[in-house]
């Protein structure tokens, strides 16, 4: 016997989507979303931009059709057979399939509840960047009071990174921002207790050799021609790490087979609910939030501009498209 029909079906929507050889187009008839077990339907508020969605973009000949982007937050409108808690009207936030839309379908097991104290907005920021910070600093050691260094730190995953890297690490922990001066303050401001200005000094003179518990880089290969893959190998201590999130495809290569260095690792982050939770947690114990760069009404101007800002490096922190007035406000307000 065959599933129920989703009670969706048949709606349209609002939508980002791949289209043409490497293009998106923002369309207004796009099928809402149609769920099954073990997911739900959310009403998205509104919805972040990452690296990634650009990149995936440049196979939309192969994937025509696909909403763009996967940072969201909104209210559960739906709940499929199997999924536990989480009802309908919860505020939750995650990773979709899809989330530049106006509903977008997500595996439950990916989403997490929103606090009370938090805003959309907010919340829509926090998925990719901060499941990445998180677990690319837990899941390789990264310890309590170590010396770490993050490279790209003014960016939306630095930035990330700099909030959990403190969090993680608590207050004996040192934590050296690499960026431009022009970001500095702001990058101290999150809990870095220094600055390397890229632009005046290299950071390998600077910090010298074998000086780092743990290199956290944000911005090798990142599209700006940037590769400090040499230089933070050799910053590290002698059981130190040195984890990146881009690399050559050599890198990639040796990841998929299981092949990677001791102490030289480049990963892909979990969409885990369950960490999104623990993310929300130490958030909250060390009253840090996210930075978001830029809040702009989801339409199809707006969304260009997320895109070129992010493409153009033009923005600290995150970018957020919002599908829903009363996306900056938090259920306690």
């Amino acid at each position: 016997m065959g599933q129920k029909a989703s009670k969706t079906e048949g709606e349209t929507m609002k939508a980002v989507i791949m289209h043409g050889v490497g293009g998106r187009k923002f369309v207004d008839d796009k099928a809402k979303p149609v769920i099954k077990e073990g997911q739900i339907l959310v009403r998205v508020k509104a919805a972040a931009v990452n690296p990634v969605d650009y990149k995936l973009q440049k196979a939309a000949l192969f994937m025509p059709g696909k909403v763009m982007a996967v940072d969201c937050a909104g209210v559960v409108e739906e709940v499929g057979a199997k999924v536990t808690g989480f009802a309908k009207g919860d505020r939750v936030f995650g990773t979709a399939a899809g989330s530049l839309a106006e509903f977008a379908k997500c595996k439950s097991s990916a989403m997490a509840k929103i606090p009370d104290s938090m805003t959309f907005v907010e919340a829509a920021s926090l998925p990719v960047t901060f499941l990445t910070a998180y677990q690319g600093l837990t899941n390789f050691g990264y310890k309590k009071g170590q010396r770490l260094v993050i490279i790209g730190a003014s960016g939306g995953a630095g930035t990330a990174a700099v909030i959990m890297g403190r969090a993680i690490g608590g207050p004996d922990a040192e934590i050296i921002g690499i960026c431009s001066g022009k970001n500095a303050e702001m990058v101290k401001s999150l809990g870095a207790d220094r600055i390397i200005d890229y632009t005046k000094e290299d950071p390998l003179s600077v910090l010298g050799k074998g000086n780092v518990d743990f290199v956290y880089d944000a911005a090798s290969f990142s599209g700006g021609g940037e590769d400090y893959m040499k230089a933070g190998k050799e910053m590290i201590t002698s059981d130190g790490m040195y984890v990146s999130l881009n690399g050559p495809l050599s890198s990639w290569l040796r990841m998929a087979t299981g092949m990677q260095e001791e102490q030289r690792k480049i990963f892909l982050a979990d969409y885990s609910g369950a960490d999104l939770a623990k993310i929300v947690e130490l958030l909250a114990s060390s009253d840090a939030k996210p930075v978001i760069g830029k809040v702009l009404e989801f339409s199809e101007e707006n969304v260009e501009t997320a895109y070129s800002d992010l493409q153009g490096r033009r923005t600290k922190g995150k970018i957020v498209l919002t599908m829903d007035a009363d996306a900056n406000t938090s259920a306690s307000t």
